[in-house]
Order: structure tokens, then C-alpha cells, then sequence
């Protein structure tokens, strides 16, 4: 029976504002196993760096969240931030969307890679300066740039450097939030298959949020599709893809190319993510979904089984093949455009 490293239940993550109180995250549960890479999708906003931040524990001043964390024997939710330090990093570790802000610019990278070894590990700085040599010698970068600043570092570099940080106590758990999506596409291949090679002989489990389906298609075995706070579909990688059953999921698969695929024409999802301050009823995305009726806007839709681990939360499953026929057109998209304006 494989192991769960991580496993999420019905966690919600909420942000106090001038306005309100506003779930970023609503109900969300998943699991991660051992050894096993998870994608996190969806647009921008739709939650996912906030459940990153809920598991690391960094969630700004103000911000609170509920439901469950459950980590090896612990409910992150529920330890101390004593506790919760020696976790991260040294159990869970992350390598964060800003390469630039991640890194301290008046220190030396090799420092602040030697600073977080010695931090939760009992080395000397020379032991700790060999783990970091060897880190660099893994991610491909010269063991001399060690001793250079972040500034004299280029993009992928410096992430690089973020990815060796992040190795460099042999984490269970690594959370890349969107690690390349600063970097031309040729770099982040080349991070992507770095990040894949040490996976391999490390045997650490990983989640990969991002808006880009091609990285989670190439890099994961699981996903789950986020929108407006809520988990609309998740399962595993070829199911979710081949075979999506939300509208939504099967409007992100429209709108990115494949080059080993047939040509076709991209359609965007015309329209916006619903205010979460006052999130509307029922399906969060019935405004914008060209299949929507009128129970949709009424009732929230219950999570369904539609496979041994593929979930989805739809009110129309029983229109599945109709609905991934007529996705692919532009027109079907474009009738829910001149509904919104």
C-alpha cells in the first residue's frame, strides 16, 4: 500500500481585508504519496500559492486557516512555530516563484546555502560547504559561482541555486510555486529535467503549482485543477487530460498548444474569476461556462467519482462527451463572451 507523505482535508485558508474576510482557499482536500509529483492549476488567483503558503506555514499577518494538514504523524495546523521550524526546510521545502527575492542580495549564495545546513543540521561550515558544492555540481552549476553574489547571477541560475537551497537537507516534501515561469523555455527545460533527475535519486515527493498544464503534463503523475478557492477536478495526470470532465478543465486544455498534437486553434476562457469576497452560489464558474444551466448558478456541485482516483465537482458529468465535443469550437466559447459583456 503506497504511503502518504502529505495529505490535505478540507483545509480553508482565509485573507481579513477592508472589505471583508475573503476564502482564498474553500474545502480544499488531496493527498500526496511517496514519491510522488503533484500539479497544482489554474489561473491566477484561483488559490494555489496560498495552499503553499498554508503548508509552509507563512501566510501573512491576518490571514488564518482551518480543516487539516496532516504531515507524517502531525496536523501542520496544529504545531507550534517552534515545531513547525524544524519542519521546514529541513522536511518540507520550498522553491519560491521569485528567484531574485528568495535570495539575501548582500550575502553570497555559498553562505546562505552553508547559513540554512548549519541552521538545522549539526555540520561544521566546512561539511556544510561540501553539501553545497555537491548541490551545485547537481543542479549544473560551477562549484566557483558559490561565492558569488545573486546579482552576478543570471535568471536560471538563480534558480538554480533556489532548487540546491531547497535539496540541501534532503527534504520528504518539496513545493515548487510556478519555478520557471520567469525563465525562457529553453532554460526551464533544462531546470525542469534537473529537478526530474534529483527527484530520482532522492525519492522526495514534490508539488508543482502552476497556471502552464505542459510542465504538470511533463513533470507530474496527479492533478488538481483549482478555481476561485475550489478544488473542480482532480485525478491522474493521462485521466485529467485525455479525458477531462469540467468545463473549466477541458477550457485550460483548449488554450494551450500541443506540438506533438494535431494543429488547432487556441480558445481562450472568455471572462473572469468571481469576487471571492462575495463568491456567488452554486458553481463558481457557471458565469462563465458555456454549458451551464440553471441549477448551476442554484446549487454548489458535489464532488463525483468518475474513475478509481478522478474526481469532479459538475452538475452535467451525464454530458461529458457532448461537452468536450463542443469545447473545441471557438463559437461554443465565444456565445458565454457576449453574455458577459
Amino acid at each position: 500500500m503506497t504511503k502518504k507523505m502529505l495529505e490535505l482535508k478540507n483545509l480553508r485558508t482565509s485573507y481579513k481585508s477592508m472589505e471583508g474576510e475573503v476564502w482564498a482557499v474553500d474545502d480544499v482536500t488531496f493527498d500526496l504519496e511517496a514519491g510522488e509529483n503533484l500539479g497544482l492549476v489554474g489561473e491566477s488567483g484561483c488559490g494555489k500559492t496560498t495552499i503553499i503558503k498554508s503548508i509552509m506555514r507563512l501566510l501573512p499577518k491576518g490571514a488564518y486557516s482551518t480543516g487539516e494538514i496532516n504531515f507524517k504523524d502531525d496536523n501542520l495546523l496544529e504545531l507550534s512555530n517552534e515545531e513547525i521550524r524544524k519542519i521546514r526546510w529541513n522536511e518540507i521545502s520550498i522553491i519560491s516563484q521569485s528567484a531574485m527575492n528568495a535570495l539575501d542580495p548582500v550575502y553570497r549564495v555559498g553562505d546562505q546555502i552553508v547559513e540554512a545546513i548549519r541552521n538545522h543540521d549539526n555540520v561544521s561550515k566546512k561539511e556544510a560547504w561540501a553539501r553545497a558544492e555537491e548541490l551545485f555540481r547537481l543542479v549544473g552549476v560551477e562549484t566557483s559561482r558559490l561565492k558569488d553574489y545573486p546579482h552576478q547571477y543570471s535568471g536560471g541560475m538563480r534558480q538554480r541555486a533556489i532548487i540546491a537551497m531547497a535539496l540541501a537537507l534532503s527534504p520528504d516534501v518539496i513545493v515548487a510555486d510556478e519555478p520557471t515561469t520567469a525563465l525562457d523555455v529553453v532554460v526551464q527545460a533544462q531546470i525542469l529535467k534537473r529537478m526530474r533527475d534529483i527527484q530520482v535519486k532522492s525519492g522526495s515527493s514534490m508539488i508543482m503549482v502552476t497556471h502552464d498544464i505542459s510542465v504538470v503534463a511533463e513533470t507530474c503523475q496527479k492533478v488538481v485543477v483549482m478555481y476561485a478557492g475550489k478544488v473542480v477536478e482532480s485525478g491522474a495526470v493521462a485521466d485529467i487530460f485525455t479525458e477531462p470532465y469540467h468545463p473549466y478543465t477541458m477550457g485550460l486544455k483548449n488554450a494551450f498548444p500541443n506540438i506533438k498534437g494535431d494543429k488547432f486553434e487556441l480558445i481562450s476562457i472568455p471572462g473572469y474569476p468571481p469576487d471571492l469576497l462575495n463568491p456567488p452560489s452554486g458553481c463558481r464558474f457557471a458565469s462563465r461556462c458555456p454549458f451551464a444551466t440553471e441549477i448551476c448558478t442554484e446549487e454548489n456541485p458535489p464532488n463525483v467519482m468518475v474513475g478509481a482516483s478522478h474526481t469532479v465537482a459538475c452538475h452535467h458529468i451525464d454530458r461529458v462527451e457532448e461537452m468536450r465535443e463542443k469545447s473545441k469550437r471557438r463559437e461554443t466559447w465565444s456565445a458565454v463572451e457576449k453574455e458577459l459583456v
